[in-house]
């Protein structure tokens, strides 16, 4: 049985998308109660990092990274592709950065460049998480959505970060607390 070792809660805000990312934490993270805020038709989508991989040199500003893999390209047993996302976690002082991915390219001496959807910045060696396009839990928000208390949102994985995303036109505001276990 897991027990709780450490809570926490997280906050976010922005027009036409607010995004909360959690840090891993030594632990499984497990959302104890949300709340958001939407004015139009959107989605609340929850991000769920289970891989692991390193930075294979510098980024400053850049929408390119190269990832270390094995010989075949792979991290955690498959390529990534252009339905999965990453969570750069940079050392440097930008923390944690939740990218899409617009392309791969081919392997090249166990490594793997990525073309992001926005710019990053990293160190190299810097941890890169990958949430796969299977654990990313999406659900529709309504027009004018105001939902506060809402329990049991989502289970990240054990020592993985999690990014919860509220995505509407106009201002959106996305907040919760969040149990560590282990």
């Amino acid at each position: 049985m897991l027990k709780v070792v450490n809570r926490g809660s997280f906050y976010a805000t922005g027009s036409g998308s607010a995004t909360a990312i959690i840090g891993a934490s030594g632990g499984l993270i497990r959302c104890t109660n949300l709340s958001l805020f939407s004015d139009a038709v959107g989605t609340l989508k929850f991000y769920l990092a289970n891989e692991r991989t390193t930075a294979n040199a510098a980024v400053a500003a850049s929408a390119t990274l190269v990832i270390d893999t094995d010989a075949s390209g792979y991290v955690g047993g498959a390529v990534l592709t252009t339905n999965d996302y990453v969570i750069v976690a940079d050392s440097s002082g930008t923390g944690y950065q939740l990218r899409s991915i617009s392309a791969v390219a081919a392997v090249s001496s166990s490594t793997v460049s990525l073309t992001l959807g926005a710019t990053i910045t990293c160190a190299e060696g810097d941890v890169i998480y990958v949430v796969r396009a299977a654990n990313i839990i999406s659900r529709a928000t309504t027009n004018d959505e105001s939902t506060t208390d809402a329990k049991d949102q989502f289970n990240g994985f054990s020592d993985y970060p999690v990014a919860v995303v509220v995505t509407a036109t106009g201002t959106d505001t996305v907040s919760g607390t969040y149990d560590v276990e282990r």
